[in-house]
């Protein structure tokens, strides 16, 4: 099953999960098997071994001096932004950089990168960071990066002062109830411009 949610009719499933507000499961209307798609790019990477892992712990230890950023030093920064989300089959990871690098990752081996090649990916990826940084003070510091619990999503804020994180049920998120909705649709916004990118 968890690869009839791979490619872009996972990343479809997942946008209309969070529009519809129901189920995570992509209907055969949703599904488009034949994208074009510009490989300079947007680049859907399918390798043989699934690089999911690195890449995600990749995502979450780079450093901002790695990534030639130059924080205050008297302020705690956000300067990346990873977004966790379990949608049942697979695990849908959103990373985003201050750079205004933006990229998607799903557990079953599917990677999105180059969106900041693309204006859209590229400001749905800074609105996401710099709104991470008035969550902040919700998070509590970790060094502990585990994927979310079943049915949840976590939240990790890459600072200068270390990691922070939260967690959140899908339910809460997607029924209102939580003041992290807004960071969720930001996350969630990541992956509705790369699927309009890789759609035209």
């Amino acid at each position: 099953m968890i690869y009839a949610l791979i490619g872009l009719v996972l990343v479809g499933s997942i946008v209309f999960y969070l529009t519809s507000c129901k189920n995570k499961s992509a209907t055969s209307s949703q599904s488009e098997t034949n994208q074009n798609i510009d490989t300079e790019k947007v680049r859907e990477t399918k390798v043989q071994e699934n690089m999911y892992p690195e890449l995600r712990n990749k995502s979450l230890t780079v450093t901002a001096d790695e990534l030639n950023l130059k924080l205050d030093s008297n302020k705690t920064i956000v300067y990346g932004a990873v977004m966790d989300w379990d949608i049942g089959q697979a695990i849908a990871t959103v990373v985003s950089f201050q750079t205004g690098d933006a990229s998607l990752y799903i557990s079953a081996g599917q990677i999105y990168i180059g969106g900041y090649a693309h204006e859209n990916v590229r400001n749905a990826g800074l609105a996401f960071v710099n709104e991470s940084q008035n969550y902040l003070s919700k998070a509590k510091a970790t060094k502990n990066t585990s994927l979310p619990d079943k049915g949840c999503v976590r939240f990790y804020f890459l600072t200068n002062k270390g990691k922070f994180t939260f967690q959140e049920t899908v339910e809460n998120i997607t029924s209102k109830n939580s003041d992290w909705t807004p960071l969720f649709n930001l996350g969630n916004n990541i992956i509705t411009e790369y699927r309009t990118t890789t759609d035209k």
